[in-house]
């Protein structure tokens, strides 16, 4: 519409022979985007303002003019339409198009490493500690173990020299003499082994008041029951039982008793043989 006004005012100006207006009005009539370009074409270009009797020599100065003013009009008039055909044409419908939700993106943000799953340890399998074992032969105790129970055995001498004897008695001697081992023949029993160490002592008695000067020997031992074996072949023979024998000194007017047994008879038929029956019996040293 606006195109259409502007050509019409343009064409009624020039008609009535105002070039100014008519330029004014061809330059309004076009785009904005090249108004300002028309506007100083024609500043810098004016038609004359024609009387309303112009002379000869000014009708043909506006006639030399006509055709300039004529293929202005036209070329504003053919770039208007074009520029409204391809508006028309290439404009999108707002209906059809589609929307599409811009998203947020943050160019600062790194992208999220991914965290490696950790990977499954395979348990190492444990090692299992071997157990200590019953003692089932005599052939498993070696020297080590045999001076073990020796110190064992020796120790207990001591203490009970210490703690029970008095100044008439001396210990002359206490040597080792060996071992018998008591295993059951067949099926469970409460004592799997039985291992008696065999001592022998020798005390002397000593009262000078009395012309009492006596030297006595007997056999000690002790008893070692479920006594096993560690896998480095050490052994644990735990607590040890002393004998039930006693020996008497036959010192008059003194007694003077001795745990064991007087001789090796004695001690075999004590502690051996009620057990023969059940029990194989392997003896070491010299017990003969």
């Amino acid at each position: 519409m606006k195109l259409q006004l502007g050509i019409f005012r343009a064409i009624y100006a020039y008609h009535y022979k105002d070039g100014r207006k008519a330029q004014e009005f061809a330059c309004a009539a076009l785009p904005s985007s090249i108004q300002k370009q028309c506007e100083s074409a024609s500043q810098s270009d004016p038609l004359p303002e024609a009387p309303m009797e112009p002379g000869p020599r000014e009708q043909r100065r506006v006639r030399s003019l006509q055709p300039s003013i004529w293929i202005v009009l036209v070329l504003a008039a053919a770039l208007a339409i074009g520029l409204l055909s391809r508006s028309i044409l290439f404009s999108p419908d707002p209906a059809s198009a589609p929307t599409e939700t811009p998203q947020a993106v943050d160019p600062i943000a790194e992208p999220e490493a991914e965290t490696p799953e950790p990977e499954e340890e395979t348990p190492e399998p444990e090692e299992e500690t071997p157990e200590p074992v019953l003692l089932t032969d005599a052939a498993q105790i070696d020297k080590a173990g045999e001076e073990k129970l020796c110190q064992i055995t020796e120790g207990v001498i001591a203490k009970n020299v210490e703690s029970s004897w008095s100044q008439a008695e001396r210990l002359k001697k206490s040597e080792y003499v060996g071992f018998y081992l008591l295993t059951p023949k067949s099926g469970a029993d409460s004592v799997q082994n039985r291992l008696i160490l065999v001592y022998r002592n020798v005390v002397n008695i000593v009262i000078p008041a009395e012309n009492v000067d006596k030297t006595l020997g007997y056999y000690y031992t002790l008893s070692f029951e479920n006594v096993q074996i560690e896998p480095d072949g050490a052994l644990i023979p735990g607590e040890g039982q002393e004998p039930q024998g006693r020996v008497n000194a036959d010192v008059p007017g003194h007694s003077f008793y001795y745990a064991g047994y007087k001789g090796r008879i004695d001690l075999y038929t004590a502690l051996v043989e009620p057990f023969l029956g059940t029990f194989d019996v392997t003896k070491v040293g010299d017990l003969s």
